[in-house]
């Protein structure tokens, strides 16, 4: 659907599109987000258009999050300054913690934001735990796991104010398991449209206001000044005061206490006008908790349930990883030649050569696989190596 169209529907700006869809079914998961989705004009002119997306996210216990999740708002979420460490009730608050009365630490927050002065645009830091906890490695926009193939992990963006950290959700879920947390992520998104031809769409004067669980809707439109978008017939009020014992010939005048009988004062109001049109808005707010996974293969090491079977005789008979494991097993496994290839073709993979039939290679560095190439030029591993490598 084009701008054009979305603009002129009511279910656009009533958020039909996004009702119902979860961030527990996604591949990514936005740890914070600051992003323009479309804009067109300037705000006041007649076809202004202005959708904005802001999400922010907090790692709490996982006992705690339904509770937490239903009594936060989200001002609570959007700090809105940064998250440099303090001290409160003799209480030492590290950089990232989260709390509401400054008694306790309720959470953390997977992304810091570090605000400088006016003239630095605020940084964004990824938790420094997590960092370590995979291994990651920060190449151009995303973070990678250099011992998994360099498998981006964590991405972000930041292009021309247009600011997200999201993470891959399959080891947010690992993390949060080994840290016997959850994550509660909130968003907010607004669309808003100026337009002389008010639609007639079936909100009353009161507009719209939906409350279905942890999300939250409201959808209004009101007149307003053409050119500089403030409300119709609004007023202003102008105030001035001045003292009146200051001796303006004076080179350094000096002032004393002030009274009631130093001051002046005057003021004056006008109501705006001018052309009208109609602004359109509608608001979203969304909750939700990020639960952990059922086990943290990566970080704790619980024991994996994928099964990978290979063929172990000539017959086609196959074992488990499992039962391959032990170091007396007297296997071997054979693999095509095109498996190295295959290995290969990964980032900062690498080859070895020790005699005519026999080398490593491996997929990361310094996690390599000892093989043979045999008469008929199948690559030959030890299968208790294989089957105690990395999932």
């Amino acid at each position: 659907m084009s701008l054009e169209t979305k603009i002129l529907s009511q279910q656009w700006y009533e958020f039909r599109d996004l009702r119902g869809k979860t961030f527990n079914r996604a591949v990514w998961v936005p740890l914070k987000s600051s992003k323009t989705l479309n804009s067109r004009k300037e705000y006041g002119e007649v076809g202004w258009v202005d959708e904005t997306l802001f999400a922010e996210s907090i790692m709490v216990p996982s006992e705690q999050a339904v509770d937490l999740v239903q009594r936060l708002h989200w001002s609570d979420f959007n700090v809105g300054w940064s998250n440099k460490p303090y001290v409160s009730n003799d209480i030492y608050f590290e950089a990232g913690t989260f709390t509401r009365d400054e008694r306790s630490i309720l959470g953390r927050r997977l992304v810091l934001e570090q605000h400088l002065n006016p003239a630095h645009q605020s940084i964004w830091y990824l938790l420094h735990d997590f960092v370590l906890a995979y291994d990651l490695v920060k190449e151009g926009d995303d973070w990678l796991a250099s011992n998994e193939g360099y498998v981006p992990v964590v991405k972000e963006s930041n292009v021309a104010g247009e600011r997200e950290i999201a993470v891959r959700a399959e080891f947010l879920r690992d993390y949060l398991c080994a840290r016997n947390s959850a994550l509660l992520v909130a968003t907010y998104r607004s669309r808003s449209h100026i337009t002389t031809a008010a639609p007639e769409f079936s909100w009353d004067d009161g507009g719209l206001e939906i409350e279905d669980g942890f999300d939250s809707i409201s959808c209004r439109q009101w007149k307003v000044l053409q050119g500089d978008g403030s409300p119709l017939g609004a007023k202003v009020a102008s105030f001035r005061m001045w003292r009146t014992d200051v001796d303006e010939a004076e080179d350094v005048p000096l002032m004393g206490p002030e009274t009631g009988d130093n001051v002046g004062s005057e003021s004056h109001s006008f109501e705006r006008t001018g052309a009208s049109a109609t602004r359109i808005e509608g608001e979203f707010w969304h909750k939700e908790v990020i639960e952990p996974g059922a086990a943290s293969f990566r970080l704790r090491n619980d024991p994996t349930e994928i099964r990978i079977d290979y063929i172990v005789e000539a017959d086609g008979s196959r074992m488990s990883s499992a039962d391959l494991r032990p170091d007396e097993i007297g296997r071997w496994l054979w693999f095509k030649p095109q498996v190295m290839n295959a290995i290969l073709a990964l980032p900062n993979t690498g080859l070895e050569w020790y005699t005519r039939q026999t080398g490593a290679i491996f997929a990361c560095p310094g996690n390599r696989m000892w093989f043979g190439v045999n008469d008929l030029g199948l690559i030959t591993v030890y299968a208790s190596d294989i089957a105690r490598a990395p999932e």
